[in-house]
């Protein structure tokens, strides 16, 4: 009886043995999958940090350009108020110099008169 109860337990651990080599088996492909499935992401990775950096030079670029933009606006605003405090004072110029000749008009006419009047004499 101790030889069939020994010869049943063999026969259970066999199957107990057989389902867990299918187990490890198993096991296994999931691990081999698993892997290529890292390999994937990895390469997924790499991928994305290349274009991270990529991103990076467009973004250091685009963010130069704007400081020179920026720079050009300002030159820009600073030359036409230049140019709007130089019309101010060209109209001042240009007023001063109507009112000018103006009074050399009235001088010439009082001096045309005068010799008029001495030319009468």
């Amino acid at each position: 009886e101790e030889a069939r109860g020994a010869s049943e337990r063999a026969l259970r651990l066999e199957g107990e043995k057989a389902g867990v080599d299918e187990a490890l088996v198993s096991a296994n492909e999931r691990a081999s999958q698993l892997e290529g499935e890292k390999a994937g992401l990895d390469a997924s990775l790499v991928s994305a940090t290349d274009r991270l950096s990529q991103l990076e030079g467009e973004k250091a670029a685009l963010d130069e350009a704007l400081v020179s933009a920026r720079l050009a606006v300002e030159q820009s605003s600073n030359a036409a108020r230049a140019a709007a405090e130089r019309a101010v004072q060209l109209d001042d110029s240009l007023s001063d110099v109507q009112h000018e000749n103006a009074d050399l008009r009235e001088a010439l006419g009082c001096a045309k008169d005068r010799v008029g009047e001495l030319e009468a004499d």
